[in-house]
C-alpha cells in the first residue's frame, strides 16, 4: 500500500496488519486523487495492529480505534501508556492479543507532529476495540470487549459484571469515555456482562448523549430492562452449527449525560415478617431493591442478587440480576 504526503509511518512494520489511513480526493482521477496515506503501527517486527472504526470530528481531524500487540507511538497526553496484557496472550502472528487503543491525527501535519492523541486502553489482560465516537462534549467514547476487570470498575459507574473473568473464565463488555484535552484523561468507565462470554460488536452515538451498543451473548442470565423487547436467553439452539453460532444478540442504550450513583446496600421492599410450617412456600415473595448509600432506591439493571438462607430453608431462585426497576427479575 502507498504511504503519501509523509504519514505518521511510511512502511509496513509487524507480521501480518497494520492499520491503515488514506484520503481520497473524489475531484481528481488516478493517483492524484491520493492526497494522504500513512500505515499505523509500532516499531516491532513482531507484533500487529489493527483498526475498526475510523471517523471525523468536528475539526476534521482523524479519530481511529482497534487493537493492537505492538509499541504504537503515544502522544503526551495520553491516558495509558503500556499494553496490559501479558506476553503469554499474544499466541500467534495473526492474532491480537493486546490493548485496544485510540488516537487521532491531522493530515494536514506530516509525520509524527500529526498524531495529535494515541493512547493505549485496557487492563491487565486482553482488550479489544469494537467502536468508538465521540459524546456532544467530544470526549472519546469507546467499546470493545475484554478479559480485564481493573481499568474498566469506576466508582461511580453502573457495574453489572460478571461474578468471575479472566483467561479461563471469559469476557467482558466494556465501555469507556475518555478527555483527550488532558493527560489520564479517563472520565468514567464500566464492565457489564453476564454468566458467560459476551462481546461488544458496534457502536454509535446520537446527538443527544446516548450510547447504544450491540453484539452479542452467551449469557443466560444478562442484564436487561423492564421496557426489553427480549428479556429471556433464546440461544444454545443445537440446530445451528458450529456452537459458535449460537447465542443471542443484544441491544444496549446507555446515557452518556447522568452520572451514575453507585448501588451500596440492598434494602427490603415487601415480604418481612412472615412465618410459615416446615416445608411450606411463604405466602407472599420477598422483593429487594437495590439502593444507595443514604438508603434511596436505584433503579439499576443487572446487578447480581445473591440470597441465602438458614435452617435448611429453600430459596428459588438464589442468584438472580436486577431487572430496570433495581429488583431481581
Amino acid at each position: 500500500m502507498p504511504a503519501v504526503n509523509n504519514g505518521v509511518l511510511t512502511s509496513f512494520v509487524g507480521i501480518v496488519l497494520n492499520g491503515y489511513i488514506a484520503r481520497l480526493d473524489m475531484n481528481q482521477s488516478g493517483a492524484a486523487g491520493l492526497t494522504y496515506a500513512s500505515y499505523f503501527t509500532g516499531t516491532s517486527n513482531s507484533s500487529n495492529t489493527g483498526l475498526v472504526r475510523v471517523f471525523l470530528d468536528p475539526s476534521g481531524q482523524v479519530v481511529f480505534c482497534g487493537s493492537t500487540s505492538s509499541d504504537i507511538p503515544l502522544t503526551a497526553n495520553r491516558m495509558q501508556n503500556f499494553v496490559g496484557a501479558p506476553a503469554s496472550r499474544v499466541t500467534g502472528p495473526n492474532f491480537i492479543a493486546g490493548d485496544a487503543y485510540i488516537a487521532r491525527l491531522n493530515p494536514a501535519v506530516a509525520g509524527l507532529a500529526g498524531l495529535t492523541y494515541s493512547s493505549y486502553v485496557g487492563g491487565t489482560d486482553s482488550d479489544s476495540a469494537a467502536s468508538c465516537g465521540l459524546d456532544p462534549k467530544g470526549n472519546f467514547v469507546m467499546t470493545g470487549t475484554t478479559y480485564s476487570t481493573d481499568l474498566f470498575l469506576t466508582g461511580g459507574s453502573p457495574i453489572p459484571f460478571k461474578l468471575s473473568t479472566g483467561a479461563t473464565n471469559g469476557i467482558n463488555i466494556f465501555l469507556i469515555r475518555i478527555d483527550p484535552t488532558r493527560a489520564g484523561g479517563k472520565i468514567d468507565s464500566f464492565l457489564i456482562g453476564g454468566t458467560d462470554n459476551d462481546g461488544a460488536f458496534g457502536m454509535t452515538i446520537d446527538n443527544q448523549g446516548f450510547a447504544y451498543i450491540t453484539g452479542q451473548t452467551f449469557s443466560k442470565q444478562f442484564p436487561t430492562t423492564s421496557n426489553g423487547q427480549q428479556r429471556t436467553y433464546g440461544g444454545d439452539d443445537t440446530r445451528n452449527n458450529p456452537p459458535g453460532d449460537r447465542g443471542d444478540s443484544y441491544l444496549m442504550q446507555v446515557d452518556l449525560n447522568s452520572t451514575q450513583v453507585p448501588a451500596t446496600q440492598v434494602i427490603q421492599e415487601s415480604g418481612d415478617f412472615q412465618f410459615a410450617t416446615l416445608g411450606s412456600t411463604l405466602a407472599a415473595p420477598i422483593v429487594v431493591r437495590l439502593a444507595d448509600a443514604q438508603g434511596h432506591p436505584l433503579n439499576l439493571s443487572g446487578y447480581p442478587i445473591e440470597f441465602t438462607a438458614t435452617n435448611n430453608a429453600l430459596v428459588s431462585p438464589n442468584l438472580a440480576f436486577t431487572d430496570g426497576s433495581g429488583s431481581p427479575a
